[in-house]
């Protein structure tokens, strides 16, 4: 069995998001200008898979892993820290998330001024298949149970030189890879059983947690956040003022504002244009409304000035609305 090296550049990240189709994500982009992404993955069989992403656009994205996996989480590049889970996620942190268990990761509040390189934060997210991850686990220390003891939560790891061993490892075999493009038959056998039992070691030693790793409790604010997000998107329509916002979550305006500034980088009243700005582009994008006006999409979001909305959507997404409807209707084509 051969491994597998695929690399995949885009300019849209809906599409991005549906690389790792299993983990059912949504992507939203929070800083403005045109999007750049690329996606690599080297695939080592039903085991292993490793996903590296990087982008020149901030994006919020939400996943879920998949029920027969678990999935290890860090960065590749140093000084580019993001957030994960409601905390500050850099190169120096690693974390573990067992089956059914959310992510959620916002790029570095300080990278709003991102060019058009691909200067954000390089995800590496190793997907390991259930089974294998248990058996190692369990092999170590035959009274864990890891599914049970990651349930709803993670496992984090930071500092140390368990996290840097694995990143250096990490990146040597994702330059190796790269520079095969496609690895012999006769070699895949070797690489593959050296990277396994380099990631079992790793495994081994951080699972159960360790003196310098700790399962993971959701943060007031992060908690805080995430159903505001809700109330906004079940708004549809309307604008949800900030005064009823506070009064159904039960805290200050004060509170609110620092909150959403905190874990996304916006202003309540920012992000929920964003979340509005996102549903138009999708809905500009779906085959069933080519027939439809861009006004009347753009009023069922809530936005009743024309003008005012094309220079909003223009400003976040670094093209016009028009232009989106046409490279949706050239993907359909394509298709």
């Amino acid at each position: 069995m051969q491994i597998d090296y695929v690399i995949r550049s885009f300019d849209d990240f809906d599409q991005e998001s549906k690389c790792m189709a299993a983990y059912d994500q949504e992507y939203r982009q929070l800083s403005k200008g045109r999007f750049r992404g690329v996606y690599q993955a080297i695939h080592m069989g039903p085991e292993l898979t490793f996903h590296f992403e990087q982008n020149n656009r901030v994006l919020e994205q939400n996943g879920v892993t998949p029920n027969d996996q678990y999935t290890i989480i860090f960065l590749l590049n140093e000084g580019v820290p993001s957030r994960l889970n409601g905390r500050t996620f850099s190169h120096e942190d690693l974390y573990i998330c067992g089956p059914q268990s959310t992510f959620d990761t916002v790029g570095h509040h300080d990278q709003w001024g991102l060019d058009e390189g691909l200067s954000g934060p390089h995800f590496v997210a190793i997907s390991v298949q259930r089974s294998y991850f248990e058996a190692e686990i369990m092999a170590a220390d035959p009274t864990c149970d890891p599914a049970h003891m990651l349930n709803g939560a993670g496992l984090w790891l930071t500092g140390g030189n368990r996290v840097r061993t694995l990143r250096r490892g990490v990146s040597r075999l994702l330059g190796d890879v790269r520079r095969a493009r496609r690895v012999d038959e006769r070699a895949a056998p070797s690489i593959r059983a050296r990277t396994t039992e380099f990631l079992a070691h790793h495994l081994r030693s951080m699972v159960p947690p360790t003196p310098d790793a700790h399962l993971l409790s959701w943060s007031r604010p992060y908690r805080l956040v995430a159903r505001a997000r809700e109330l906004m998107e079940d708004a549809r329509d309307t604008d949800v003022s900030i005064g009823s916002l506070c009064r159904d979550l039960g805290v200050s305006r004060r509170t609110v504002e620092y909150c959403f500034r905190d874990e996304v980088g916006l202003s309540p009243v920012a992000y929920m244009r964003s979340l509005k700005l996102h549903r138009v582009r999708r809905a500009l994008m779906t085959p069933e409304n080519a027939d439809r006006s861009i006004g009347d999409l753009a009023a069922e979001a809530g936005f009743w000035h024309t003008s005012r909305f094309s220079a909003y959507y223009r400003d976040q997404f670094g093209e016009l609305p028009s232009r989106t409807r046409m490279a949706g209707a050239g993907s359909l084509r394509q298709a």
